[in-house]
């Protein structure tokens, strides 16, 4: 069974955070390149 978007439920505390959050998402990806090859090891995957 998988979840579409309308089944995932969220719980949004502050979305005034959003874009602090997106910000510090793009430095990980920016100055981690190990988050890359983990997010490529687990598409392949499937695990989730």
């Amino acid at each position: 069974m998988t979840m579409t978007e309308s089944q995932v439920r969220h719980e949004i505390k502050d979305i005034n955070l959003a874009p602090q959050g997106k910000k510090q998402i793009e430095w990980a990806n920016k100055d981690m390149p190990v988050l890359q090859l983990i997010r490529e090891r687990f598409a392949k995957e499937k695990t989730l």
